[in-house]
C-alpha cells in the first residue's frame, strides 16, 4: 500500500482512558476474563497437532453465496472478489464499493478533493486504475457516521481505497494489491449504516484486519440474525441504506457486534479516532489474518493492540484464524499454518 506505515516497535500511548471511575473505591480486577497477552509465535511439534486435518484451506471455504452479477456498479475481478470474500450485495451497494474505469478517475478525485490527476495521489491512482479499472473501496470515520446520524443525511467517505484489476508494482517488483493515498488519513472505519447508539452500547467489538473482511462480519451477523438472501440482495431502485437499517434492528441488544475496520495490521497506531472510541468493559476480539502464530511482526502489532485495549478498560481477545495444514511431503514436520481471514 501506499500508505504510510507505522514502525511495529512503537508501543503507543493513544487512546487510554483516563475518565475517572465513578466511585473511590479501587477498581478490582476481573478474576473471570482471560485477559492473558497471547504468546509470541513459535514452531509447535507435528505430535502435537491433530491428525485429521485439511489438506488446503480451500476445502474450509464454502462456494460463494452470491454471484459476481449481482454487485449492483461493480464488474469483472473486483465483484468476483467481493463474492468469494462472502459481502453480501446489499451490504457492498449500502456501502458504494463501485468499479472505477479510467474515464472515472477525474470525477473520483474531485469526490474525494484529491486534486488533479497530475498531483502525486492522481498519478497513484491513474496507475491504480489503469486500463482495466479498479475497485473503489470508500472507508467512513466514527466521526462522519456519528454527524452524518445528527444531521439526518447520508453519511459521507473520508478516505478511498483502490483495489486494482491488474496491480501496479512496487520499486520491489511487488504487486500493489490495495492503495491508499500516500497522504491518506485512514480512519477506524464502522459500515455508513450502522446505528450510532452501537458504537458506545454494543456489548462485543470486532477488530477486523481491512474492508472486505469486516464487511464480511457484518454479513455474517445478518445472517445469523435472520437475514435472507432475498433480503441480501441489492436491487438497482433500492434504497439500499433503509433496507441495512432495517436488518440491523433485528439484532437484539444483547448479540450486538460493533465491527470496526483497521487499514492494516500496522495502520492503526496514532489515530485519533481511539479517542472517541468507548470500550470499557466492553469484550473486544482482535482478528488478523492468521499469520499471527508464525509471523513475528504480526504477532507484536497485535501484542500492542492487545495492550492499547488493556489501556481502554476493554476485555481483549483473540481471534485465532490459523488452520492446520497437513504436511504432504513425507517429512516429519509441523503442519503449514495457513493464512486465513474473515472474508475466507
Amino acid at each position: 500500500m501506499t500508505a504510510e506505515k507505522s514502525n511495529p516497535n512503537d508501543h503507543p500511548t493513544e487512546g487510554e482512558d483516563t475518565s475517572k471511575p465513578e466511585h473511590t473505591t479501587p477498581e478490582q480486577p476481573d478474576t473471570t476474563a482471560d485477559t492473558t497477552v497471547p504468546a509470541a509465535p513459535e514452531r509447535v511439534p507435528a505430535a502435537t497437532h491433530p491428525t485429521a486435518v485439511p489438506d488446503s484451506a480451500a476445502e474450509l471455504v464454502a462456494d460463494p453465496l452470491w454471484s459476481p452479477e449481482d454487485y449492483l456498479g461493480v464488474t469483472g475481478d473486483a465483484a468476483i472478489k467481493l463474492s468469494t470474500s462472502a459481502v453480501a450485495p446489499l451490504v457492498a451497494a449500502a456501502r458504494g464499493y463501485r468499479t472505477v474505469e479510467p474515464a472515472g478517475l477525474k470525477n473520483l478525485l474531485a469526490e474525494y478533493s484529491m486534486g488533479v490527476v497530475n498531483s502525486r495521489a492522481g498519478r497513484a491512482f491513474k496507475d491504480a486504475v489503469g486500463y482495466d479499472g479498479a475497485l473503489l473501496m470508500p472507508w467512513f470515520s466514527l466521526e462522519s457516521v456519528r454527524q452524518a446520524a445528527n444531521y439526518h443525511r447520508p453519511a459521507h467517505p473520508v478516505t478511498p481505497q483502490l483495489r486494482p484489476e491488474r496491480p501496479p508494482m512496487d520499486d520491489a517488483g511487488r504487486p500493489k494489491k490495495y492503495l491508499f493515498a500516500s497522504t491518506a488519513a485512514i480512519p477506524l472505519d464502522i459500515h455508513p449504516d450502522i446505528p450510532t447508539d452501537w458504537v458506545d452500547t454494543a456489548p462485543t467489538v470486532l477488530l477486523a484486519e481491512g474492508l472486505l473482511k469486516g464487511d464480511a462480519a457484518l454479513t455474517a451477523i445478518l445472517r445469523h440474525h435472520g437475514a435472507t438472501m432475498e433480503d441480501l440482495e441489492a436491487p438497482a431502485e433500492g434504497d439500499h441504506a433503509e433496507a441495512m437499517q432495517r436488518l440491523l434492528t433485528q439484532v437484539p441488544e444483547t448479540e450486538r457486534v460493533l465491527i470496526v475496520s483497521l487499514g492494516g495490521v500496522g495502520n492503526w497506531h496514532s489515530n485519533p479516532d481511539w479517542n472517541t472510541l468507548n470500550l470499557r468493559g466492553r469484550e473486544s476480539w482482535i482478528a488478523v489474518d492468521g499469520d499471527v502464530q508464525t509471523n513475528w511482526n504480526v504477532w507484536n502489532q497485535v501484542h500492542q493492540m492487545w495492550e492499547l485495549l488493556e489501556r481502554k478498560r476493554a476485555v481483549p481477545r483473540l481471534l485465532d484464524l490459523a488452520v492446520a495444514m497437513e504436511d504432504t511431503s513425507g517429512q516429519d514436520q509441523a503442519p503449514i499454518v495457513s493464512k486465513m481471514g474473515l472474508d475466507d
